[in-house]
């Protein structure tokens, strides 16, 4: 009786279930498994902070520094460039000649219809003088079948006229000038150009005004676009929209990456395009404040590297998200 007593006193002692059970797991503290438990300890530990632990996304692209104010020269018909009147880093003003070119198969396209009006001329001519001189002589099929002829010539000649007025306007072209005043960015000119034969369409310099605002061209690889697109929509859909709350970008400079500076985004093309250095890429503008730049470091194509704030996700997320896209995109999808 006394021991049946003794045994009910000690399991009624205060949380006597948790005592025996812990007393059950002293193996787990003991010196031979206590590393072992300290790994799965810090395992959980580290699972849990990468799936409930919250930090910023940023996913990072590299891009160019450029000059707001620019435009591009093209070639707007193509030739072999006979001179070029500029090089890096001149001034040049609106109106002014850049480049001049030479076309051997407009030049002759031009004489061709020239020589072609001018016999439809003496031909009207010769017509003409033929009706006048033969003024009474010639019957009224005569004098109606050559005023046809005359008529017929006249239409082939304003016909001339006008092609030559188009192949004129195709040569004043070969004489390429400055869209703009500004500065010559482009990097060796003369030594690019000269003596080359350019195709409609093809770049022939940029023209900037290097006084005023710059941004940055990010080129983002189109398969993260679609956390930059979220980032925007939930941006767009807060109060004041994108106007106030604006996509946070930093970046470095490559000549002073100890310098982190930032920006916000200003614009995004709306398709991607492959570029040599870049690959599959989406343009995205960034407005940028260039009292943060030192002037010396303003350089028109002076290479970024940016980081686009995709807001807040969980840590592992954001060390994983690649790897987690491919195995969804490589695995998950052809099951």
């Amino acid at each position: 009786a006394a021991a049946l007593a003794n045994a009910l006193e000690h399991n009624s002692l205060f949380l006597m279930p948790l005592w025996r059970a812990i007393g059950q797991l002293k193996w787990v503290v003991q010196a031979r498994t206590l590393p072992k438990t300290v790994a799965v300890l810090l395992g959980v530990l580290a699972l849990i902070v990468c799936l409930f632990i919250p930090t910023r996304f940023e996913l990072e692209a590299q891009g160019k520094l450029r000059p707001a104010d620019r435009d591009d020269v093209f070639v707007r018909e193509g030739g072999l460039v006979d001179k070029v009147f500029v090089e890096h880093g001149d001034p040049v003003r609106e109106g002014q000649k850049l480049v001049k070119l030479t076309s051997l198969d407009l030049e002759s396209e031009i004489a061709r219809i020239d020589g072609e009006q001018k016999a439809t001329f003496e031909q009207i001519e010769a017509l003409r003088d033929s009706l006048t001189r033969n003024q009474g002589k010639l019957g009224r099929v005569d004098v109606d079948r050559m005023s046809g002829q005359l008529l017929e010539l006249r239409k082939k000649f304003e016909s001339y006229t006008k092609q030559l007025d188009v192949l004129d306007r195709k040569r004043q072209f070969l004489t390429v000038t400055s869209p703009r005043d500004g500065q010559v960015t482009t990097w060796n000119v003369e030594r690019r150009l000269l003596r080359r034969t350019v195709a409609p369409g093809q770049l022939l310099m940029t023209i900037a005004d290097l006084t005023q605002d710059w941004e940055l061209e990010v080129f983002m690889r189109d398969d993260r676009m679609g956390h930059v697109q979220q980032q925007l929509n939930q941006l767009d859909a807060a109060e004041g929209g994108l106007e106030k709350n604006p996509q946070a970008v930093t970046y470095i400079l490559a000549t002073n990456p100890e310098n982190e500076l930032s920006g916000q985004v200003a614009e995004v093309q709306t398709s991607a395009e492959v570029r040599e250095d870049y690959g599959n890429t989406v343009m995205i503008r960034v407005q940028i404040n260039p009292d943060d730049i030192d002037a010396t470091e303003l350089r028109d194509g002076a290479e970024v590297t940016a980081k686009l704030d995709c807001g807040y996700r969980p840590l592992g997320y954001v060390w994983f998200h690649e790897l987690l896209a491919w195995i969804h995109k490589n695995i998950l999808f052809r099951l």
